[in-house]
């Protein structure tokens, strides 16, 4: 197979505004995200945090989304259990056939259901929680003006994500967290005893 000859897939785009979409991925040598080198099996993604990001096999979440699913983790505690229940409950028939419920989050513009033949559109807790760990990760290593490698050969999603988030945790630790060796009068409180011996506290 040359790169002039690309096989089509079936596939499903999440976004922000028009909820999940059938569309084709087009599997070259070069894939939409990332590049396998045969003789190391590594999946070589390429520089920054890109448009849309594959999360599973024909299966992809546009970034907007994806930094949607990282605030409410982060700020609003939502599980990706309960982000998978939000996105299929705003892309239901029943809700686009009530258009006074406008309680969701996203999907502006015309949602597509029930599926098209050959297409699944629903979203799992696992892509939600695969897309967010993917997003962190491909984030950080822009900040950090790196390259995010995994292996291409694991048969699942986590498995492949586990080391590079392990990695991520350990460099975290410590020293590695951003302003680590910040103190302020507003977190960090220095006592004095009667004999004059310092203690400190953090609120953290």
């Amino acid at each position: 197979m040359t790169l002039k000859e690309p096989l089509s897939h079936k596939a499903t785009m999440h976004t922000l505004r028009n909820g999940a979409l059938p569309v084709y991925s087009c599997h070259r040598r070069y894939y939409p995200n990332y590049h396998v080198r045969k003789s190391t099996s590594l999946r070589t993604y390429y520089g920054g945090v890109p448009r849309s990001i594959q999360v599973a096999q024909h299966f992809y979440i546009e970034s907007p989304l994806l930094e949607l699913f990282a605030n409410g983790m982060v700020f609003g505690w939502l599980s990706s259990s309960n982000w998978g229940l939000d996105i299929q409950y705003c892309a239901s028939s029943d809700r686009v056939s009530r258009p006074q419920q406008q309680d969701c989050v996203c999907f502006a513009a015309t949602v597509i259901r029930p599926n098209p033949d050959g297409w699944n559109l629903d979203m799992r807790a696992e892509d939600v929680l695969n897309g967010f760990f993917l997003y962190s990760l491909l984030l950080e290593k822009a900040e950090r003006r790196s390259i995010l490698v995994l292996a291409h050969d694991e048969s699942t999603q986590k498995g492949r994500l586990g080391p590079a988030l392990a990695e991520r945790n350990k460099a975290m630790e410590g020293i590695g967290q951003e302003a680590y060796p910040h103190a302020c009068d507003l977190c960090f409180f220095v006592f004095e005893d009667g004999d004059g011996n310092l203690s400190a506290n953090s609120i953290y």
